[in-house]
């Protein structure tokens, strides 16, 4: 998919701005089906599609740590703004980088303490409570003497300053005293550094010359003034080179049905998908739109058989596997890396509320009526289902199966059902299986 700078700008002003609440879009998923490629073109390639590093994302804020709490995961930070106001509250667990910006050598969470200052780097996901909640990506914190800006950011481009013309080959063994690096950041800026720099390596904590600033590298900047030119124009005091973050395998996951499927763009080999599920620890949404591409794995889940495009179909089970960054859209959209599809057991199903719960006298035969949203082309929004000894009644959260008498009114259940149905308004059929999704 295409995006063009123009794009690129306006999300990253509009979109992923540097603020304390989350952007949600008021459009609900009728208007996504509707305008499908319009959604996908306000997705921003800087935070969401980078082939640079997916898990780097330019959303910051700075203050003071007021308190620290201990929690189910990690630990909560609260930071305060100068005036004592709680700013964002942020979960910090064993992914958050921590960075001292006296050497930039990497911290642990027990060297974060009360009072620090820090700048943090978080999201994609913020809450709408006040003060919000994210999670803390990347945090600098203000060690030694007092510091000035600090952004953190990624070289994407290097070039020569020589006699007030640009080269862009460095050639070794000259002595150029200047360069230009192109810092891709909250804010892009051109770094002009020179023979006055102090450049770090984080690593070893030993200077280095210029000739590390690289292509591709991960760096803190630390500058005062900036030109008011597009992109700005700074001359950094000191350059922390950041070592590469290690890869991770892939661990943030959504569980849930595909509810509905788009194409996008006309291209068959790109779909978004729409997962409904229920809240997890790697997610604060019920439901999310995942990118489907060509690079995307997919596989069969019993087997572990490599499946094509064409196994992803409304209604099927699935296990989506991401990188953890998801657009601040509502629902959010993600790209797919990993889709584990469930084998199909059922051809009609219905996803959503019983609305109706019927026992017969002797309490042997029970009946439900359930009132949501179809999954496949042959199933219904509205039906009744009658409950028998051969129904599996499935809890979604642990998979154990549960009795009749689980069933709740108002329960958020998924169906399925096959063979004959009645001809009635609402048809009536027999439940094969039904999933409890929330009590």
């Amino acid at each position: 998919m295409k995006f063009t700078k123009k794009t690129i700008a306006i999300l990253t002003l509009g979109i992923f701005v540097t603020g304390n609440s989350m952007l949600a879009s008021a459009n609900t998923m009728s208007s996504i089906k509707n305008n499908t490629n319009l959604k996908i073109q306000e997705i921003s390639e800087k935070n969401l599609l980078s082939d640079k590093n997916p898990q780097v994302l330019f959303v910051s804020t700075q203050g003071l740590v007021s308190d620290i709490q201990s929690s189910e995961h990690g630990f909560r930070f609260t930071i305060k703004d100068n005036e004592g106001n709680d700013k964002i509250i942020l979960n910090v667990n064993s992914d958050t980088e921590i960075i001292s910006t006296k050497d930039g050598k990497k911290l642990n969470i027990g060297d974060v303490k009360t009072g620090a200052k820090v700048k943090a780097y978080y999201g994609p996901a913020v809450t709408m409570s006040l003060p919000p909640m994210s999670t803390a990506n990347l945090l600098i914190v203000e060690q030694g003497e007092e510091v000035g800006s600090c952004n953190y950011g990624i070289i994407t481009d290097v070039s020569l300053v020589k006699e007030g013309k640009q080269n862009k080959e460095i050639k070794q063994g000259k002595n150029n005293k200047e360069i230009i690096a192109l810092m891709d950041s909250e804010i892009d800026t051109k770094l002009m550094i020179n023979e006055k720099t102090k450049i770090v390596d984080s690593k070893t904590g030993k200077v280095v010359s210029y000739k590390d600033i690289k292509k591709g590298i991960r760096v803190i900047a630390y500058y005062n003034i900036t030109t008011k030119s597009i992109p700005p124009i700074a001359t950094p005091e000191k350059i922390v080179i950041l070592s590469n973050k290690e890869e991770k395998e892939l661990s943030l996951s959504a569980t849930g049905l595909i509810n509905d499927i788009n194409i996008i763009e006309g291209n068959k080999n790109e779909l978004m998908i729409f997962v409904k599920g229920e809240k997890s620890e790697d997610n604060i949404y019920n439901d999310i739109n995942f990118i489907v591409n060509p690079k995307t794995e997919i596989i069969r889940g019993k087997s572990g058989g490599k499946l094509t495009i064409e196994a992803i179909k409304s209604g099927a089970k699935v296990k989506v596997y991401y990188d953890g960054v998801l657009a601040k859209s509502l629902p959010p959209i993600g790209v797919a890396k990993k889709i584990v599809v469930s084998d199909v057991e059922y051809e009609m199903g219905t996803t959503g509320t019983i609305d109706n719960i019927y026992t017969s006298e002797d309490k042997k035969e029970s009946r439900v009526e359930i009132k949501g949203e179809k999954l496949g082309e042959n199933g219904f929004d509205n039906v009744v289902l009658n409950i028998s000894e051969k129904t599996k009644i499935i809890d979604f959260k642990t998979g154990k199966e549960l009795k009749i008498e689980d069933i709740k009114k108002s329960s958020k259940v998924v169906a399925y059902y096959s063979g004959k149905l009645t001809k009635s308004i609402p048809p009536i059929g027999f439940a094969e299986k039904i999933v409890i999704i929330k009590q």
